[in-house]
């Protein structure tokens, strides 16, 4: 493999992550939201693991030749981002309203004092580690403006004429993606951690935000998807 060609490659998708996505938006959910981020970046990683065997074994550039698995991969992962972003927010909506609910201790009842009426922190049930790594898992894995950038990219950046055969070589590639977006990813949970324990109370409004933001993400890939099939 060109050393060249795969430093080329490195800097390149290093520069490409800072283009936020769903997988920008899940993550900085996951981690204002307090949710075990560990697991959903590994979920996220294991995602693209698979995305890199399916291009290197060659089904990426079928599928993606294919309007038809295109567009049953792009409405499926587009409707999975749109339930765990509405999920997300519904969850944000009852802790405010639990949060700015009255607090009544069992010395108010017996006293009659007035209960206290100030709001209250209320921290709604984080996902479970499993639950974190089978949706990071899935908006990755999921992703059908990964997989054609995938099939897009990674073919610039095989040597024809060196060893590995083009699938290793493709392999590399895409293990490469997974490590560098993996450490990447990490630092923006840790980041995002260190926030917002400076700044609790604006937690719950950037994960507000960013669950949002993967609705709207699926909403505009179902509406392209709408649009495609009327225009050919």
């Amino acid at each position: 493999m060109d050393l060249a060609l795969y430093a080329a490659f490195a800097a390149a998708i290093s520069l490409l992550w800072f283009l936020p996505g769903p997988d920008w938006a899940f993550v900085i959910g996951q981690a204002s939201a307090k949710h075990p981020w560990q697991a959903g970046v590994l979920g996220i990683a294991l995602g693209y693991v698979v995305m890199s065997g399916v291009v290197a074994g060659g089904l990426g550039i079928l599928i993606a030749a294919s309007p038809l698995a295109l567009s049953v991969i792009t409405i499926v992962g587009a409707s999975y981002l749109i339930a765990l972003g509405t999920l997300a927010v519904r969850r944000m909506v009852v802790d405010r309203r639990l949060a700015a609910q009255p607090v009544t201790s069992p010395l108010e009842v017996v006293t009659g004092a007035h209960p206290v009426t100030g709001p209250i922190a209320v921290v709604g049930q984080p996902r479970s580690a499993r639950a974190s790594l089978v949706a990071g898992f899935a908006v990755s894995a999921l992703n059908p403006k990964a997989l054609i950038f995938f099939v897009a990219l990674f073919p610039q950046f095989v040597s024809p004429g060196a060893v590995w055969p083009p699938a290793v070589q493709l392999a590399v590639l895409g293990l490469t993606w997974v490590a560098v977006s993996s450490m990447l990813y990490i630092a923006l949970s840790l980041a995002t951690r260190r926030v917002f324990e400076r700044a609790p109370g604006a937690a719950g409004w950037v994960a507000t935000v960013a669950a949002t933001s993967m609705v709207v993400m699926g909403v505009v890939l179902i509406v392209e998807q709408v649009i495609h099939a009327v225009t050919a």
